[in-house]
């Protein structure tokens, strides 16, 4: 067992199977005498002169050790693990390995592209991406391959910003899949920050958020480098004559609106009609 004192109260864990339970002062000595080889009719007399006389109860105590897997055995007995063992990812990292990555100067380069990221937009913001711009391929098949990849690449860095962040405060962590309702998701498991008190788990839980917005900045200047290429020139066939004309001239007022919605840029390139 792991034990953390945090504003009073004993944070005590088994991070094995991530089983964490909050004590009191008292319902911690009590388990360090049980655990000591005294009875519990022992361990309410002795806890009993400890608290000038006042009555001791015991039971949602141990019934809150059993249910977390804190009770090893029984007057002797092996209890059965009620919970399955943990598995942690990258776990030969220490905190010496990820420590560079949240010093202030790298702190400060990661403010400075996602600033100058949104400098570029909020200056100039046809350079602000659109849907359009996720069209880089001709074939729709490389496209929805291209986008798949783009995402796998941002989710993993989302997970894996986590387990830094968990590393750097000093505790492990793994992936997982699951769901939430009928959609699949990624997570991380950070249980094991009950272990480092009540303000730092702040920044394992923001730090995927954090890697978002790295993403973000460079992803603001891409339209912006992509507007060097040549313009995309697209040739529009309707009828714009005979009894189909007025069927053509909306066709093709559906499709200048459209470009016009989308700044005339199709990939981060200029469209020419």
């Amino acid at each position: 067992l792991r034990i953390k004192q945090d504003a009073g109260e004993f944070v005590v864990g088994r991070p094995a199977i991530g089983s964490y339970a909050v004590l009191s002062d008292c319902a911690l000595a009590a388990a360090a005498l049980l655990s000591g080889g005294h009875t519990i009719v022992d361990t309410k007399a002795e806890l009993a002169r400890e608290h000038a006389g006042e009555a001791i109860r015991l039971r949602p105590l141990l019934e809150t050790l059993l249910a977390a897997g804190m009770v090893k055995a029984v007057d002797g007995t092996p209890l059965a693990e009620p919970l399955v063992p943990r598995r942690y990812h990258l776990a030969f990292l220490r905190r010496r390995h990820v420590a560079w990555l949240f010093s202030r100067p790298v702190v400060a380069a990661y403010a400075v592209l996602v600033a100058t990221g949104l400098g570029v937009v909020i200056a100039e913001p046809r350079y602000l991406p659109r849907a359009a711009d996720a069209l880089v391929a001709a074939s729709p098949v490389m496209n929805l391959a291209i986008l798949w990849g783009v995402s796998l690449v941002a989710l993993s860095a989302h997970e894996l910003a986590h387990l830094l962040a968990a590393t750097f405060l000093g505790v492990q962590a793994s992936f997982a899949l699951s769901n939430r309702l009928f959609f699949a998701v990624a997570q991380t498991d950070l249980t094991d920050l009950w272990l480092v008190g009540r303000n730092k788990p702040c920044l394992a839980y923001a730090a995927g958020m954090a890697n978002d917005l790295l993403l973000a900045g460079p992803a603001g200047l891409t339209p912006a480098t992509a507007q060097s290429g040549k313009p995309i020139k697209i040739g529009f066939l309707a009828p714009l004559t005979g009894g189909a004309a007025q069927i053509g001239r909306d066709m093709e007022n559906g499709f200048t609106m459209y470009l016009d919605e989308v700044g005339h840029r199709m990939a981060g390139r200029k469209v020419e009609v």
